[in-house]
C-alpha cells in the first residue's frame, strides 16, 4: 500500500508556555492540530508528543503533500506560528513503515536546524 509519513514539529512551545502561558501554547498546538486534520483527515493525524505530531497518508501524491504541507506552514505564519515539517512515501509492501517514519523525522529535524539557523539562535540556550 501506497503510504506517506508527515512528521511535525510546533517550533517554539517552549518559550510561548514560558512568555505567554500555557493556555496560549496549547492554543497554538490545537490550532495546528486542527489544520492538519483538515489537510490530511481526523483518523489519519496524531499527537505524539508534547509538540509533535505524525499524519500517516495511504494514497496520498507527493505533488499534494507539498500542496497540503505548504498551506500548513502559511497557515501557521499567519497566527505567528512556525511549524518545521518533514515526510517521507513509500509503499509499504517494499518499504518497512517505520523506515518512512524514521526517514520523515530525520527530515523534520533538519527542517527544524534550518529554522533555528536562519532565525538566529540555537533552541538549547534556554
Amino acid at each position: 500500500m501506497a503510504v506517506a509519513c508527515i512528521y511535525v514539529d510546533v517550533n517554539g512551545l517552549h518559550e510561548m508556555n514560558n512568555t505567554m502561558g500555557h493556555a496560549a501554547g496549547d492554543r497554538m498546538l490545537k490550532f495546528v492540530g486542527s489544520i492538519l486534520q483538515k489537510e490530511f483527515g481526523e483518523n489519519n493525524s496524531f499527537r505524539i508528543g508534547g509538540d509533535e505530531f505524525v499524519v500517516l497518508a495511504p494514497y496520498e501524491e507527493v505533488e499534494s503533500i507539498d500542496e497540503k504541507t505548504d498551506r500548513i506552514k502559511v497557515l501557521s505564519e499567519e497566527k505567528s506560528y512556525h511549524v518545521s515539517i518533514g515526510y517521507s512515501a513509500g509503499n509499504t509492501s517494499e518499504t518497512d513503515i517505520s523506515v518512512l517514519i524514521n526517514t520523515a523525522e530525520k527530515r523534520m529535524y533538519d527542517a527544524k536546524r534550518m529554522f533555528y539557523q536562519q532565525k538566529g539562535t540555537d533552541r538549547r540556550e534556554r
